[in-house]
């Protein structure tokens, strides 16, 4: 009877395995630094008070770019110094498609620096993924 319950132990054994590398590949990832808002309505309202130019970042779930722009530029520190000039939202374009649709993004990701005392509309644009050094000299130069 015992011998009948030892390729469970093998399965079990396995599964334990695979479980433990997905836990450890997870915790290895580093952590996004930038401190997202996810209201376009409260992070205008605070820009205004705080007279910073919004940062908005267009993103989705299944966008690959998107995904390593996660892992990279948004976990790197310059990165997250240079937006704290901004107030920086994250818009999931699937939740949010009124707000694609008025700042006529063509592509993710996405990304538009608005002034707020501006009625001429954003100020920069762009698209594609960036790494950190991409990312900072587009903010702060243009590409």
């Amino acid at each position: 009877m015992a011998n009948a319950y030892k390729p469970l132990w093998g399965v079990l054994a396995i599964l334990v395995g695979v479980s433990a590398v997905v836990v450890a590949s997870k915790a290895m990832q580093p952590n996004e630094r930038v401190p997202w808002r996810h209201d376009l309505t409260v992070a205008t309202a605070e820009a205004k008070q705080s007279g910073k130019p919004l940062f908005l970042y267009f993103t989705a779930s299944w966008c690959g770019p998107c995904q390593e722009m996660r892992r990279t530029t948004w976990s790197d520190e310059g990165v997250e110094r240079a937006l704290r000039a901004y107030v920086p939202v994250k818009i999931d374009v699937d939740e949010h498609p009124e707000v694609v649709q008025k700042y006529q993004i063509g592509g993710y990701p996405g990304f538009v620096v608005q002034a707020i005392d501006s009625d001429a509309g954003p100020s920069k644009t762009t698209i594609g993924a960036m790494t950190p050094a991409e990312f900072i000299q587009w903010l702060t130069n243009g590409r």
